[in-house]
């Protein structure tokens, strides 16, 4: 009796851990983003990045097993002082691995 009851414990001190994650920080899943980002879109002619007007992270704030990062960034042909680009919410999980929530065109 006493194993199975120190084997749920166990169980449930590793959901409690990995639910807050505290070896995802907010600058370490910034730069996940960034870096997952940039290399998507390396030695594209023409393709997606963060040199227009407001465009990187928006925001980020921890959720369970993680982080959520908003960034803004802007694909092909920029028009000059056109503030217009594509929002993406991208979650960062326990395990550092980046995954796209959702997507806003603007």
């Amino acid at each position: 009796m006493k194993k199975i009851l120190y084997i749920i414990l166990g169980v449930i001190l590793t959901v409690i851990i990995l639910a807050w994650a505290p070896w995802i920080t907010k600058s370490n899943a910034e730069k996940i983003v960034i870096n997952n980002f940039e290399a998507k879109w390396n030695g594209v002619m023409d393709g997606c990045g963060f040199n227009c007007d407001g465009c990187g992270v928006q925001e980020s704030h921890k959720t369970l097993f993680g982080y959520t990062v908003t960034i803004k960034y802007g694909c092909g042909m920029l028009i000059v002082g056109n503030p217009s680009g594509s929002v993406d919410k991208i979650f960062v999980s326990f395990l550092g691995t980046s995954h796209t929530v959702s997507e806003a065109r603007f």
